[in-house]
C-alpha cells in the first residue's frame, strides 16, 4: 500500500483541477462538484468502520462489501 501514498497528493491536486474546470466552466459545475463531496463524505463514514478494524454487526460489513477481494474481518 505505501506505493500508492506518493500519488494521493497528485490525486488530490487532480480532482480539484476538475471540480475547479466544471465550475468555472458550467453553469451546473459547483451543484456537481457539492454532490461529489457528499458522496465522497458519506462513503468515507460508511467504510471507516470496516477499514479501522470498530467491531460492526456481519450484515453491516456485508453490505458494502461489494467486491469479493476486500477483506472486512467481523467478529
Amino acid at each position: 500500500i505505501y506505493h500508492y501514498f506518493a500519488t494521493v497528493p497528485f490525486l488530490i491536486l487532480a480532482i480539484v483541477f476538475a471540480l475547479r474546470y466544471l465550475e468555472e466552466n458550467f453553469s451546473w459545475g459547483k451543484k456537481a462538484a457539492w454532490i461529489y463531496v457528499g458522496v465522497v463524505v458519506l462513503a468515507f463514514i460508511c467504510f471507516y468502520p470496516m477499514i479501522t478494524g470498530i467491531v460492526v454487526p456481519r450484515w453491516y460489513s456485508d453490505f458494502f462489501r461489494w467486491l469479493e477481494t476486500w477483506p472486512f474481518y467481523n467478529v
